[in-house]
C-alpha cells in the first residue's frame, strides 16, 4: 500500500512539473534583441563597386557568336525535369561505347552551384563572370559545346559559397533566371 502512494505521488509531481513547464513555455515571451542598422558600405566592397538595383540592366548586353541548329528534341526544361521527377522520356537515340560514357565537351564556368536546362539541342545555364563582376545566361549547343550566344549584366556582388546557385526554366518562348542577387 505505502509503495503504490510513493508511485501515485511520483507519477503526480511529474505530470505537474511537466504541465507547469509546458504552460511556462506557452507562455513565455523572449526579450526582443536590438539589431543594428547596416548603412551602406559596411561590407568593405571597394570604391566604385557598389551599384542600386535602379543601376542593373537585365539583359544589358548580348553577343552572338554563331547559329546553331540541332535535330535533337529532348528537353530538360526545369530542375528535376518536365514532371520533377529526374525522367526524361525521349525518342532520340544515345549512341554510347560499352563502359563509361565519354565526356563529349566542356567548358569552364564560374563558381557556384547551378545546373543547367536542356531544350532541342542546346544546353542553357546561368553563370557569374568575376572578371566583368557580371551575371550571365550562356547557351551552347549541346552535340558541338560551341557557345552560340551569352546574354549579361553587370551586378557586382561578393562571394557567398559560390554565384551562380539556381536553374532556369524554359519553355518555347521564355528563359526564366534568377540571378546571384535575386534579380
Amino acid at each position: 500500500m505505502k509503495e503504490k502512494k510513493i508511485v501515485f505521488w511520483i507519477t503526480a509531481g511529474v505530470i505537474l512539473i511537466y504541465t507547469g513547464l509546458l504552460i511556462g513555455w506557452h507562455l513565455y515571451v523572449p526579450v526582443r534583441q536590438q539589431f543594428a542598422l547596416h548603412e551602406p558600405g559596411a561590407d568593405n566592397r571597394p570604391e566604385g563597386l557598389a551599384r542600386t538595383a535602379n543601376d542593373v540592366v537585365i539583359g544589358e548586353y548580348f553577343m552572338r557568336y554563331t547559329e546553331g541548329t540541332s535535330s535533337l528534341t529532348g528537353k530538360w526544361n526545369s530542375f528535376r525535369g518536365e514532371h520533377s521527377n529526374n525522367i526524361i522520356i525521349t525518342s532520340d537515340v544515345l549512341h554510347t561505347a560499352p563502359g563509361d560514357f565519354p565526356v563529349a565537351w566542356s567548358v569552364e564556368t564560374g563558381e557556384g552551384h547551378a545546373a543547367p536546362v536542356i531544350y532541342n539541342g542546346r544546353a542553357y545555364f546561368l553563370d557569374y563572370d568575376e572578371s566583368l563582376s557580371s551575371d550571365a545566361l550562356r547557351c551552347f549547343s549541346l552535340e558541338t559545346g560551341q557557345e552560340l550566344w551569352r546574354r549579361w549584366y553587370r551586378v557586382p556582388i561578393k562571394r557567398n559559397h559560390g554565384f551562380s546557385r539556381t536553374i532556369p526554366v524554359i519553355s518555347e518562348d521564355y528563359i526564366i533566371t534568377i540571378g546571384p542577387r535575386g534579380m
